[in-house]
C-alpha cells in the first residue's frame, strides 16, 4: 500500500504528511471547481469552489479569504462528508491537517475563535441551505444554536453551469474563485465584485442573500471590515 497522492501537474505529494509546497493556485482552483459537493447527488454541476464562494459571500470582508480557502484541504483529500470523517476520526485528523497545510500555503493568519466561529457558521449555513433545496431534505438541519429555523429561507444557488454550460462551468468557476483568493489577499477591491458584476441578473440576489445571512448568523456592521 502507497502513501502516494498524485497530483495534476505530475507531482506526487504523501497523504500522510501534509506539506504546504504541495499546493499550487491554479491547480487548487481547478480542483476546487472539479470536485462536486454532496458527492454528487446534486441536480446539476454543484462544487466546492462554488460552495466556498457562496460561504465567503456570508462572512464580514475581512474574513473573505478565510471563506474562500476553508475546504482547499479538499484538493487534496476530496470532499469527504461529515458522516464520514465523524465515522473515522483518524481520516478527519488526515482533512484537517491538509486544511491547516492548505491554510499555510495560502498565509492565512491564526483565526480568533470568534473568527473560527463565524466560518463555521457560515459553512454550516450554506450546508443546511444546500441539503434543503438542492437535495430536498427540507427538514434536515445540523445540530448547532447558532442557526435559526431556516424551513421558509429563501436560497437560490448561483446555477454556474446554466450560465455557462457544462462545458464551460469547471474553468469559469476555477477562475472567478482565483480571481477572487487573488482579491482578498490584496485587498485591492470587494472579492465578489468581478462576477456579481458580470452576472448582474444574479447581484441583488447575491446582495439579498448575503444581508439576510449575516442578519441570521448575528453579524453587525462593524465586523463588516
Amino acid at each position: 500500500m502507497t502513501n502516494l497522492f498524485f497530483l495534476s501537474r505530475g507531482a506526487t505529494c504523501n497523504l500522510y504528511d501534509p506539506d504546504p509546497q504541495t499546493f499550487s493556485k491554479i491547480e487548487v482552483a481547478q480542483t476546487l471547481a472539479t470536485i462536486n459537493r454532496w458527492n454528487g447527488h446534486t441536480p446539476f454541476a454543484y462544487s466546492v469552489a462554488e460552495h466556498s464562494l457562496i460561504v465567503a459571500s456570508f462572512v464580514p470582508r475581512r474574513l473573505t479569504l478565510a471563506a474562500l480557502i476553508h475546504d482547499a484541504g479538499e484538493a487534496i483529500t476530496g470532499d469527504i462528508c461529515r458522516p464520514f470523517r465523524d465515522a473515522f476520526p483518524a481520516l478527519n485528523t488526515i482533512c484537517q491537517s491538509w486544511q491547516l497545510a492548505a491554510n499555510t500555503f495560502f498565509q492565512l493568519p491564526p483565526l480568533s475563535d470568534l473568527d473560527a466561529s463565524q466560518i463555521a457558521a457560515a459553512d454550516d449555513l450554506a450546508t443546511v441551505l444546500e441539503a434543503r433545496h438542492l437535495l430536498n431534505q427540507k427538514q434536515w438541519a445540523i445540530k448547532t444554536t447558532t442557526l435559526p429555523d431556516l424551513a421558509n429561507y429563501p436560497y437560490t444557488p448561483f446555477l454556474f453551469d446554466r450560465f455557462y454550460g457544462r462545458d464551460k462551468y469547471i474553468p469559469r468557476i476555477a477562475e472567478i474563485w482565483t480571481d477572487a483568493v487573488h482579491l482578498a489577499t490584496t485587498d485591492t477591491a470587494t472579492p465578489l465584485e468581478p462576477y456579481t458584476s458580470q452576472l448582474a441578473d444574479r447581484g441583488a440576489m447575491l446582495d439579498s442573500l448575503r444581508n439576510t445571512a449575516r442578519a441570521l448568523l448575528g453579524f453587525s456592521a462593524d465586523l463588516d471590515v
